[in-house]
């Protein structure tokens, strides 16, 4: 920097600013791997969520993931329903509707239909129905009507029997025969016959001569008799194939009658080749009474038995929603737990753990079992998780990356610092990190001194509480963790970190249970004065006034960022004053003192001969001291600019003078604070 002596203070400072900004552009930041988590929440078999039950019987599916990818995420699991899926036996009262008229046998001549139920199948289907209800339900109760018409009621008078109690009762012997035989008497009225047939050639204009409504009113009727009727899991199931002409008055009922479930045995066309329209009265009324409608093909009987049997598990099954996950990782011994589960309305669940689960990474597979609760019941899924493919460079499917760990210590300020200050200090412990379920941590904090024997050091614990989140980083803060600079004999847990001049403290933090999610901080110590040194060789000064106080003090003190602003306790002036006191910057012995605290001074000057000339004493106090620039590592740089001037007041002559420095610093608060004396520091001065 030789060549900058002959440069005014103002500019030597333009210059070296230049020169670093210059220098930064040459800086390259090294790009560092992102940390990942692995969600859990869609699968080759599923792009929507994770299919457990894929290759289960083999030892699970395998994920292939990043080797970056230090662990599974405690949030973004979803999980298909099968897995979920556990259904247990509930109660129902059905009333079994079942058309009896003659176009169920020989199909609707004024319609020009199929029959509607050729093979005389239906009584079959619905006296297995019956069946079936006994042995799902805890409790059930059925009932069963046959319909025809047109006559006056729409019933046949002898194919009716309001609920009966059909239970299994298999601890008491009596009354499960009472029960059986109840059953029999059902099914002894489903008969599959047509009560009705009308000849009369295809005629479209013909009426329709069907009637629901007197078989939905009496079915009603029985469910709402509570003699008859408990439970409050109602249903009708009707099977037939035409449209009706008492539609209008059924759908009246909406509101009242319980879910319908439609059995329509027809086809899409008839046989004429129009639409048939005979399904559409009943699929709207099974759409509004929350049922559910079933085409049929009247010749297709094994549909026909399929679509009762799924009918009744509906009826009398329930499902049983999950009440817990436990995922194991029995590579590494870690397991966590559901804190959370939410079910979709297509049933896949979504899942927030207690904590993540740690992935080892490499070519060894992590073994992991899902252990899931529902009922009584508890179902084990095994899978596996390779980590070793190449690092993930951002989120992509099933990955959330993020950068690595931060730490960082701040001063009062907020400022970051490289160093710390030989005092007594408080400093702030910034920690940024990826989301994940943690709240406060803790970060551990030692000390080393590399000149003393071997153990000396300190080792403290410092509370982290979480300052901010989201989903993007987190962030866990102490605002004033206890510091000593300057302590002489460390004393490991007594709640201050302790350390000297000469040493160097090391902070660490890693998640607890993700090694991998860690973080490294180590700084060294700045002495309180870090330097001082002149800033030009030889002054030639300007005359000083002959009224220059005897006395005074010679010091004036400068923000080093702002050249004019003053900032001495005892003897500041404008600018334009101290230039008449002679004190102007470009012609006055300037010198660069940097410190990392409020402090204060004492100089004194002296000729070549050593002889005593003049002395100024000083102090920058912690209200001045905060409002001065600092740089990263929480340095001020402050310019001491001298009168050339004796105790006296006289001017000073030509020749090579001396002036030596003692510096004491305190902590921001204005307590503590160590004190350094400088080697004399030599300049020229030349007298206008």
């Amino acid at each position: 920097m030789t060549h900058m002596r002959h440069l005014s203070p103002r500019n030597r400072f333009l210059g070296i600013a230049i020169l670093a900004l210059s220098a930064l552009g040459h800086v390259t930041v090294a790009q560092t791997t992102k940390r990942c988590d692995l969600l859990l929440n869609n699968t080759s078999a599923s792009p929507s969520c994770f299919d457990l039950k894929v290759d289960s019987a083999s030892g699970g599916p395998v994920i292939q993931t990043a080797s970056n990818a230090t662990r599974i995420s405690s949030t973004g699991l979803t999980f298909c329903k099968n897995a979920f899926q556990v259904t247990t036996s509930g109660e129902a009262d059905i009333v079994f509707l079942m058309d009896n008229t003659g176009s169920m046998q020989y199909g609707d001549p004024h319609f020009c239909s199929y029959p509607g139920d050729p093979t005389f199948s239906r009584d079959d289907v619905v006296k297995r129905g019956m069946d079936l209800e006994r042995s799902l339900a805890v409790q059930a109760t059925a009932g069963f009507i046959s319909f025809n018409g047109p006559d006056s009621s729409g019933i046949q008078t002898k194919r009716k029997q309001s609920l009966l109690d059909i239970s299994q009762a298999p601890t008491n012997p009596a009354l499960n025969a009472i029960h059986l035989a109840n059953l029999d008497t059902l099914k002894k009225k489903v008969i599959a016959d047509s009560g009705f047939r009308n000849v009369d050639t295809c005629n479209r204009s013909y009426p329709i001569n069907t009637d629901w409504y007197p078989s939905f009113s009496l079915a009603l009727s029985w469910l709402t008799d509570t003699s008859l009727s408990s439970s409050p899991n109602q249903a009708i199931v009707l099977i037939s194939d035409g449209a009706v002409s008492d539609y209008a008055k059924v759908k009246a009922l909406v509101g009242k009658l319980p879910p319908v479930y439609g059995i329509h045995l027809g086809r899409t066309l008839d046989n004429q080749g129009f639409p048939d329209q005979a399904s559409n009265q009943l699929q709207e009324l099974t759409q509004l009474t929350g049922g559910q409608f079933y085409r049929i093909t009247p010749t297709d009987t094994l549909a026909l038995r399929l679509a009762m049997e799924e009918i009744i598990s509906k009826l009398v099954t329930r499902a049983v929603p999950p009440s817990g996950l436990l995922i194991r990782n029995s590579t590494t011994g870690q397991s966590s737990h559901n804190v959370a589960m939410t079910t979709a309305s297509n049933g896949d669940v979504s899942v927030t753990l207690d904590s993540v689960l740690t992935l080892n990474q490499g070519n060894t597979a992590n073994r992991f079992d899902a252990m899931i609760t529902v009922g009584n019941k508890v179902i084990t899924y095994p899978l596996r998780v390779l980590a070793n493919s190449a690092n993930a460079t951002s989120g992509s499917s099933g990955l959330a990356c993020y950068d690595p760990a931060s730490l960082a210590m701040l001063n009062t300020n907020d400022q970051q610092v490289n160093s710390y200050v030989t005092a007594a200090a408080s400093y702030k412990l910034r920690l940024n990190r990826s989301p994940a379920e943690l709240t406060t941590v803790t970060a551990r904090a030692t000390s080393v001194d590399t000149f003393q024997v071997s153990g000396w050091g300190d080792a403290e614990n410092i509370t982290l509480p979480l300052a901010s989140s989201s989903t993007s980083s987190a962030l866990n803060q102490s605002n004033a963790f206890p510091f000593n600079g300057a302590s002489p004999s460390p004393t490991p847990g007594n709640g201050t970190l302790e350390s000297n001049a000469s040493g160097k403290v090391v902070f660490r933090w890693s998640h607890p249970r993700d090694p991998k999610d860690s973080a490294h901080l180590e700084l060294g110590s700045v002495p309180a004065a870090l330097g001082l040194k002149r800033l030009t060789d030889v002054v030639k000064g300007v005359p000083i006034p002959p009224n220059f106080p005897a006395n005074a003090n010679p010091a004036v003190l400068r923000d080093g960022s702002s050249l004019g602003a003053c900032i001495s306790a005892s003897n500041c002036q404008s600018a334009a004053d101290n230039i008449t006191r002679g004190l102007n910057p470009d012609r006055v012995p300037n010198f660069e003192l940097r410190t990392d605290a409020p402090f204060r001074f004492t100089v004194y000057l002296y000729d070549n001969l050593g002889r005593f000339v003049n002395q100024a004493t000083d102090s920058v106090s912690s209200a001045k001291w905060q409002k001065l620039h600092k740089d990263p590592s929480g340095s001020a740089t402050i310019v001491l600019s001298l009168a050339p001037v004796a105790k006296s007041g006289q001017q000073l002559g030509t020749g090579v003078y001396l002036m030596q420095a003692t510096v004491t610093t305190a902590s921001p608060s204005g307590s503590g604070g160590v004190s350094q004396k400088f080697k004399p520091v030599q300049f020229g001065y030349i007298r206008p």
